[in-house]
């Protein structure tokens, strides 16, 4: 590698920070193939609000992945004293993500 009069030879470490801001700017452009962007938002889960004791329900919702990424769903049930969580298989982006719950003990909206 030749060098201009008055100017310095690249060293190993110079070489590695240039390798490594060069890296990162890559990293930082829209569109890189190393970025995971998060899930769109997905609209409000489907699947009753009223439910019998001794049922089972389905609840299902779907949103897609600008990176199409897989999507894991948490459908979370409140109601007075119950909170109960239960993760749906992981659905491919775009498409639905459901549970089935069966109610055994509770009655209620």
């Amino acid at each position: 590698m030749s060098t201009k009069p008055g100017q310095r030879p690249m060293t190993g470490g110079r070489k590695t920070l240039l390798a490594m801001a060069a890296l990162l700017f890559v990293l930082l452009l829209p569109g890189c193939p190393f970025k995971d962007n998060p899930p769109n938002t997905p609209a409000a889960p489907t699947g009753p609000t009223q439910v019998g004791r001794e049922s089972s329900y389905t609840y299902s919702a779907v949103t897609s992945d600008p990176d199409g990424d897989s999507i894991y769903f948490e459908f979370s049930l409140r109601s007075g004293s119950y909170d109960q969580s239960y993760w749906a298989d992981p659905a491919a982006s775009g498409r639905a993500g459901s549970v089935n719950i069966y109610w055994s003990y509770y009655s209620g909206t």
